[in-house]
Formats: structure tokens, C-alpha cells, sequence
């Protein structure tokens, strides 16, 4: 499926009236970028993160889309990308902070 501004956008607006299976056709449609996105992410982290990129983007679409949760409202193409930025963000600080708990012996 080519990764065309316009078809994310129409992907966008179709997952945000409810329907389903356009959420999972969005996340195909752009996952090119948000591989790309997670690829720096974890690189940014350095050798302190022994994660791949595919475990981000799984951790992001489990946290976006909860079973029997409500879908979340995205009015463009950068508040999209922006919000699945910071949750794959936000995953590698509990990462982080839960492996720094461990090494100092925290429950």
C-alpha cells in the first residue's frame, strides 16, 4: 500500500468516525514512518536500551488502540505522527525507569 499523504489523511478521518478497519489499514498505510520515527527514538537512547524498533511501535499501537477502548480524534496528519511520537517516547522512559528500579533492587 503506497504511503501517500492524501490516503493517510482519508485513513485518518475514516478511523476517527468509528470505523475499525481503517485503524488498522492507517497504521499499514503509515508504517514506514512510524518505523522510522521508532528507529530514532531507540537510537537516541544509546547502548543504555536493548530494544528494537518493532517492540516500540507494537508498545504505541497497544497503548492507542486498548481493546473496547475509545478510538482518540486526530484533526491532521502531524497531530497523528506528533501523538504516536510521544507515546513511543513515553514508553522508553518507563522502560527506562523500570530498568533503573531493578538494578537498585526496587519492587
Amino acid at each position: 500500500m503506497p504511503n501517500s499523504q492524501a490516503q493517510v489523511t482519508q485513513l485518518l478521518n475514516a478511523a476517527s468516525d468509528g470505523d475499525e478497519a481503517a485503524v488498522a489499514d492507517l497504521w499499514m498505510a503509515a508504517q514506514t514512518e512510524i518505523r522510522n520515527m521508532a528507529t530514532r527514538l531507540v537510537a537516541r537512547e544509546g547502548q543504555s536500551v536493548n530494544l528494537q524498533a518493532t517492540l516500540v511501535i507494537n508498545e504505541a499501537f497497544m497503548r492507542l488502540n486498548p481493546p473496547g477502548g475509545e478510538q482518540p480524534q486526530w484533526e491532521s496528519r502531524d497531530q497523528f505522527f506528533g501523538y504516536i511520537w510521544r507515546v513511543m517516547h513515553q514508553f522508553l522512559v518507563d522502560y527506562a525507569r523500570t530498568k533503573r528500579r531493578q538494578k537498585r533492587g526496587g519492587g
